[in-house]
């Protein structure tokens, strides 16, 4: 109403239909046309001053259109780079999982589901990956990239036809590939169990042994809800481990008066070691005697430690170094993730606005 009400007080008349040849004629004779040109020119001014008061508008949906827009569209080369990205964040999460037994614990549990018929294999396994094939894989991927650049999207097609013309379909991991890679990562873990047992969690043997098991494990591509159930557990574990340590800095610090720069010190690499607090009562400290009242309380909790420790099959200052490169990874897929939606929004915003006034409400 307001343009109207404007082209209108320019001398230009607004018909709700298209008017006749007669109408036309007899505004002619009263002198009320503009001519073409001025028309057109005064029609201009005025879609400028509402785009205008639209620049300054504080409705945020146009708010944020208009800041969307002024950002330039991804291109290929900025796409292959947000993917690599998010391929990076995630190969850095399951390295860190790799890292702890007892997760891929769960990786075998499903493998027995799927074993046993329980679970479908492509809920826990997405594809093989071929350690020898890795280059070619990273020179091959960049053709598979999706291209968003100017008003075109081109995404390449990895469907292959075959001679008779039927389209080859990827079919996913095969069941019996799977077994044979799930009896190889449990050959390996038995073998880390045994040295576990042998107490050599901090050997030199057990940390080769833990190794060869990631390495085993990061061959495998798993399904996003497997990964999941296996950094859950890591989270899992790690809140476990800080729950321990806030009772024993609440016991130590708070209550025994411990210095709180001599306990962070001191500490690290003891977490589940009792002889480091017979050690600091012994020290015969400003804070020895305060200690011993809370001695046997401290214990339990140290206690707790070594039984976390025993199920994770990592000493407690590796799973909190493991738990901390997993919530990087995820920061870095994370964020990439974003920086491709707001990239794809961009898109649709950019397609939209070139039909705006031409039917798109």
């Amino acid at each position: 109403e307001n343009v109207i009400s404007m082209i209108n007080d320019m001398g230009i008349e607004v018909f709700e239909e298209a008017p006749d040849d007669d109408t036309l004629l007899m505004d002619g004779e009263g002198g009320t046309v503009v001519a073409a040109q001025e028309a057109e020119e005064a029609a201009e001014e005025a879609l400028a001053v509402v785009e205008a008061d639209i620049g300054r508008t504080s409705d945020p949906v146009r708010m944020y259109m208009r800041e969307m827009g002024s950002v330039e569209l991804l291109t290929r080369e900025g796409e292959i780079e947000i993917a690599r990205r998010i391929e990076d964040g995630l190969m850095q999460v399951l390295r860190a999982v790799s890292t702890c037994p007892t997760t891929i614990s769960l990786l075998l549990d499903a493998a027995d589901r799927v074993e046993r018929g329980e679970t479908r294999l492509d809920e826990v396994v997405d594809a093989f990956i071929d350690p020898n094939a890795l280059d070619a894989e990273a020179v091959s991927g960049d053709e598979d990239a999706v291209l968003v650049e100017g008003d075109e999207i081109e995404v390449e097609d990895d469907d292959e036809e075959s001679e008779d013309g039927d389209v080859e379909v990827d079919k996913g991991p095969q069941l019996e590939e799977a077994l044979e890679r799930f009896a190889v990562i449990r050959a390996a873990y038995t073998a880390l169990l045994v040295s576990h047992a042998d107490g050599e969690m901090r050997g030199e043997g057990y940390q080769q042994q833990r190794r060869e098991l990631a390495e085993r494990f990061l061959e495998i591509k798993l399904n996003v809800r497997q990964i999941d159930v296996m950094t859950d557990a890591l989270r899992g574990l790690t809140e476990e481990v800080r729950q321990c340590e806030r009772e024993l800095m609440e016991l130590c610090i708070e209550r025994a008066r411990f210095p709180r720069k001599d306990f962070v010190r001191s500490y690290p690499g003891h977490e589940s070691d009792i002889g480091w607090i017979d050690q600091q009562i012994a020290g015969s400290y400003a804070y020895s005697a305060r200690l011993v009242e809370f001695r046997d309380d401290i214990v339990s909790i140290m206690k707790r430690l070594a039984n976390i420790e025993k199920r994770a099959g990592l000493p407690v200052a590796e799973i909190k170094e493991a738990s901390r490169l997993m919530s990087i990874g995820e920061a870095k897929a994370r964020r990439a993730k974003n920086e491709m939606v707001e990239a794809n929004l961009r898109l649709v915003i950019s397609i939209a606005k070139k039909y705006t006034n031409r039917g798109l409400q």
